[in-house]
């Protein structure tokens, strides 16, 4: 009698263990966005950019049950994206498996744009924004108001190939995160041009290299135009990069 009790305890503590090891892989469903960080200058204000990606890749280290990693194939690139500053715009959706997070990285790696004007709608960008999308995976456009009270257009231009890390917050703050198959999530990509400019003061962008287009002046900062502004910003835009969830 107590041999039959035991293995009739041993057998429901099996199946016990391995329904806890199928709900780890219960999907979540979580649809990454991407935005631009609210932001206060005086001399500068952001309305809008385009981003292409290569390949997205998730990592995430879990409380109980196995870590987690995928990424999307690199063959099939992910946009390209237009956002608006103000809005959270849909990039993809994934199935997350459920669980207590104690951290997710994402890595974003950008493709180049050149075809853009073939997959998007033109009326979203000017002649200068169609120009500088053949030039790399991610534009971001704003304007700066000149010392004299002229307002240039302002673009930063980051190349194909770069790639964008992104440790994961829920709300406000890091820490634990909780994937329920009760809930869906959204995933926001949060760009943040406005921190990235704090350490360029008003008079390096007076005294940067200035373009033309029919007549019109613009600021152009990448790998080819204003490169030390450019190395500056894209260091504290890389560092500046969140992705909150909720």
């Amino acid at each position: 009698m107590k041999k039959h009790y035991l293995l009739h305890t041993l057998f429901t503590l099996l199946m016990f263990s391995s329904c806890q090891k199928d709900e780890f892989t219960y999907p979540v469903a979580v649809k990454m966005e991407i935005a631009i960080a609210e932001g206060n200058a005086s001399h500068l204000n952001f309305t809008h950019g385009y981003i292409l990606f290569d390949q997205i890749t998730f990592e995430g280290q879990r409380r109980q049950g196995e870590d987690v990693y995928f990424a999307t194939r690199s063959d099939d690139e992910i946009g390209p994206v237009y956002f608006q500053y103000g809005d959270k715009v849909r990039v993809k959706d994934f199935d997350i498996p459920q669980g207590i997070y104690s951290s997710m990285r994402w890595r974003f790696e950008l493709e180049d744009m050149d075809d853009i004007g073939d997959d998007t709608d033109s009326s979203n960008y000017d002649e200068v924004d169609e120009n500088l999308l053949d030039e790399g995976g991610l534009l971001l456009v704003g304007s700066y108001r000149a010392l004299d009270g002229t307002v240039l257009p302002l673009y930063i231009v980051v190349d194909d190939g770069e790639l964008l890390v992104a440790d994961t917050k829920g709300g406000d703050s890091y820490g634990d995160i909780t994937l329920s198959t009760e809930n869906t999530y959204n995933a926001c990509l949060v760009l943040d041009p406005y921190y990235a400019l704090q350490a360029v003061a008003p008079e390096s962008l007076e005294a940067a290299e200035r373009s033309d287009n029919d007549g019109v002046e613009y600021i152009e900062i990448s790998e080819d135009e204003n490169e030390a502004l450019f190395e500056i910003i894209l260091y504290r835009l890389q560092n500046s990069i969140s992705v909150v969830i909720e």
